[in-house]
């Protein structure tokens, strides 16, 4: 028996409630099983229940044994004096809060179906990636929905929490965290972790001052990359030239990134690093104040033609210095590169913003975002399309990429909506 079980079985009180008593004898009735809360104290609160003739007001704490109580040393913590039921699956021990009062007990054991364990146990021993891929495709309609929903709602909690967390590291600077978010998925994966370095290691406060000189913003990002030390290239020679004067008027010339961290490896030319940075030159010295646009620009269309700029005249022949393309181009950034960019940074970024200044109308611009852009297609995706699901939009993409690797992979059926569902029916 799994207390997270009993969790549950209170929650929906999936057990016998007629004829209840405490393991003392009293009369018990249930008027309000309470909330389910997960931080630190007891397990549900404003509940309410009739012992005898009593009516009491408070918290529910649940265990596996009664004696559990005491192992968790609730007896000495006045946090637990609220507690007016105590609820277990096997009652072995008589227990008092810190004042000294007995706890009144319900014991459940007896009293649980054996199909709602039998159900659980399906699911949680389950093979499949899906673990309810045996049942999930009757689950109705309003109920995937509802999945989908919390889901996305869920991911998006938790990227804003990155964003919210790095906003205090930057003394609330939200252009200096946007360009920092922005950036961390610039190397789509395989660049990622380099790509948020050079932002931490180049502030866009620098980036700014020289925004009307697309020449420099190159030289400053390429330099501080540490992509300019060795070249010969003629081009790389000139952005060195530039980059030795910025570095030493802002003595950053430390802080350089080492080049063997970028990772060139079985990328194609086109999403080589140098590439990718020559295409973030090109954005930022259009885009005056990055945070300023991505939040009041409602359109998901115009954000999407803002980043679509052509790179500088260098990179439209070459794909690293002196590594010439067999075909000029104009390299800007992909629409669907951009919209992958955009659902990872933006709309936590909105999100984030939302939480931050309380107005919803900013979650909803990270909502209506998602939903304009087409969904992903990977592995997870396919997963859940092979189990009755028709996803429209990048709200659904995200919601079952996180419904597959919180609750299916860490097995968290009974938080999940399919999960629930399946375990009650």
């Amino acid at each position: 028996m799994k207390e997270s079980l009993l969790h549950f079985v209170w929650q929906y009180l999936h057990f016998n409630v007629k004829n209840l008593s405490t393991s003392s004898g009293s009369e018990l009735t249930i008027i309000k099983q309470g909330n389910y809360q997960h931080n630190s104290g007891p397990d549900f609160e404003n509940c309410q229940v009739m012992i005898d003739d009593i009516r009491l007001v408070g918290n529910i704490e649940i265990h596996v044994n009664s004696s559990d109580w005491n192992k968790h040393k609730h007896q000495y913590d006045p946090a637990y004096d609220t507690v007016i039921l105590h609820v277990v699956w096997n009652h072995d021990l008589a227990v008092k809060n810190s004042q000294g009062d007995e706890i009144p007990v319900l014991e459940l054991n007896g009293r649980v179906p054996q199909s709602l364990f039998s159900r659980y146990d399906r699911l949680i021993n389950s093979k499949n990636d899906i673990l309810c891929h045996e049942e999930i495709g009757q689950l109705p309609r309003l109920r995937k929905l509802e999945l989908i929903d919390k889901a996305a709602s869920l991911r998006l909690k938790q990227k804003s929490d990155i964003i919210l967390s790095r906003l205090v590291d930057n003394e609330n600077d939200w252009e200096e965290t946007a360009y920092q978010t922005l950036l961390q998925y610039f190397g789509f994966k395989v660049n990622n972790e380099v790509f948020l370095r050079l932002a931490q290691t180049l502030p866009y406060k620098l980036i700014k001052k020289h925004i009307d000189q697309p020449l420099q913003v190159e030289a400053l990002l390429f330099g501080v990359a540490g992509f300019l030390k060795d070249e010969s290239d003629p081009y790389a020679v000139e952005l060195r030239q530039e980059y030795k004067f910025l570095a030493a008027k802002y003595q950053i010339t430390e802080m350089e990134i080492p080049k063997q961290q970028w990772r060139f490896l079985r990328l194609r030319p086109a999403n080589f690093p140098t590439v990718r940075i020559a295409q973030l030159a090109s954005i930022l010295s259009t885009i005056s104040n990055l945070f300023s646009f991505l939040i009041n620009e409602k359109s998901t269309a115009l954000k999407v033609d803002a980043f679509r700029k052509s790179v500088s005249t260098y990179w439209q022949k070459h794909y690293d210095f002196g590594k010439v393309y067999k075909k000029e181009d104009s390299h800007m950034m992909g629409k669907k590169s951009i919209e992958n960019l955009f659902i990872n940074s933006v709309a936590p970024l909105l999100a984030a913003y939302s939480r931050h200044v309380n107005q919803d109308s900013y979650m909803q611009q990270a909502l209506d975002l998602l939903e304009d852009i087409k969904p992903e297609k990977n592995k997870i995706i396919k997963l859940w399309e092979d189990n009755g699901f028709r996803l429209s939009s990048a709200l659904d993409s995200q919601g079952l990429i996180m419904q597959y690797n919180h609750y299916c992979l860490e097995k968290r059926c009974l938080e999940c909506v399919a999960g629930t569902y399946i375990i009650r029916s």
